[in-house]
């Protein structure tokens, strides 16, 4: 065997090199190998997956484009009425409204003829009302003096009107409610009554009212002051032996709902006889322009003394009552259906009263009504619910 030498051998050793790249090992084969002698593919070997496209790059100088967010629904918040809000100060629309009741013109000749004057109510256990007026809200309206400040301090009303066919008993009313403004407690009521206070009260009033009725209010404080604080010091004692007979100046929680309402003034006082109907269908007018529904209203047995004529039944069908509005009366009647001073007490819904206001078929009353179709409550003789018109009346 030949052995290489020489220039020859050096040439074969720098070949060997060369010719090894030429065989390929099975199972070894690169993407270069794979790709010699074929068609160039179309699609590059760096193109992303169908799903996962490759972000295209900006042009110079052009910023990536932010993303748009979704335009956001704007939903205004509801309106809240005034009446749905806690007691304070009227705004400025409905404290002009309010102030537009301005009842029946006082005159000499509208005066109470038989010359008695109601300084204090006479009926000693309206305590019995509580339970069906408690929290009801909305308008209250009244007749007569301080009883009201009880019922209204149990029914929460946001509006007070209260109204009386006699000047004196809404002279007391003033008085009331400027000792009511200055006291933070029901024992300053109760004790600024006395005598020895009145110098004190007519500076009050004159600084407070106008010169009408700061003489009204002072002329009541000095006669029928002492008077009813004698009233104040009985219904004291009742309240201390039954908490049930609570009372406005007996209950400081009671006394301070009649003071939010008197401070934010939103108690209007009004001159008007209920059998003319003229204040009570202002009363209605001026309610509904509020856009406030009456949910309590008090009669006293103001009613038994007349029977219902048609401007009577007029103004109340005019009143805007809420669905479920309380009428509270009471009414003289036998011994063996009455508690304390002769009184029975009753309660209706203002629906049920209305069936008997749009009747017309013969002299009705809170009396008759209730000598007839009263329906006891709570198996007590001297309370009752009144209904609304019987089926054979309907027919």
């Amino acid at each position: 065997m030949k052995t290489l030498s020489g220039p020859l051998m050096v040439f074969s050793i720098l070949l060997l090199p060369v010719l090894g790249c030429n065989k390929k090992e099975p199972g070894r084969v690169s993407k270069t190998d794979a790709n010699m002698g074929s068609t160039p593919q179309t699609k590059p070997a760096t193109e992303a997956p169908p799903d996962k496209k490759p972000m295209q790059a900006a042009s110079v100088g052009e910023k990536p484009r932010a993303k748009v967010p979704a335009p956001k629904t704007v939903t205004e918040p509801p309106k809240v009425s005034v009446w749905d809000q806690p007691v304070g100060p009227l705004p400025p629309k409905e404290k002009a409204i309010f102030a537009s009741l301005k009842g029946h013109p006082y005159t000499v000749e509208f005066k109470r003829v038989d010359n008695q004057h109601y300084y204090k109510g006479n009926e000693t256990r309206y305590d019995l009302w509580y339970k069906y007026i408690k929290d009801k809200g909305g308008a209250y309206v009244g007749v007569g003096p301080d009883q009201n400040y009880s019922f209204i301090a149990v029914a929460k009303p946001k509006l007070v009107v209260l109204m009386d066919y006699d000047i004196q008993v809404l002279a007391t009313h003033k008085m009331y409610m400027l000792l009511t403004k200055k006291a933070t407690t029901p024992d300053q009521v109760y004790e600024w009554l006395r005598r020895k206070y009145r110098a004190q009260f007519a500076k009050w009033a004159k600084a407070e009212y106008s010169p009408f009725w700061a003489k009204w209010a002072i002329s009541i404080h000095k006669g029928a002051g002492e008077f009813v604080r004698k009233h104040h010091r009985w219904r004291l004692k009742a309240a201390k032996k039954d908490p049930k007979r609570h009372y406005w100046l007996s209950s400081k929680k009671l006394f301070d709902v009649w003071k939010r309402l008197v401070e934010a003034g939103r108690v209007a006082t009004v001159l008007g006889d209920l059998r003319v109907g003229k204040t009570m269908t202002e009363i209605g007018d001026v309610l509904k322009k509020l856009g406030i529904k009456i949910q309590v209203q008090y009669f006293s047995n103001a009613e038994e003394f007349w029977f219902y004529g048609k401007p009577f039944k007029k103004s109340i069908l005019n009143l805007p009552y809420g669905k479920d509005a309380e009428l509270l009366r009471s009414v003289v009647m036998e011994k063996k259906y009455t508690i304390g001073f002769k009184f029975h007490y009753t309660i209706q819904k203002a629906s049920a009263f209305l069936e008997w206001m749009r009747f017309d078929g013969g002299k009705v009353n809170s009396k008759s009504i209730t000598k007839l179709h009263r329906q006891p409550l709570e198996g007590l003789k001297y309370l009752s619910r009144l209904p609304g018109l019987p089926d054979d009346a309907k027919k």
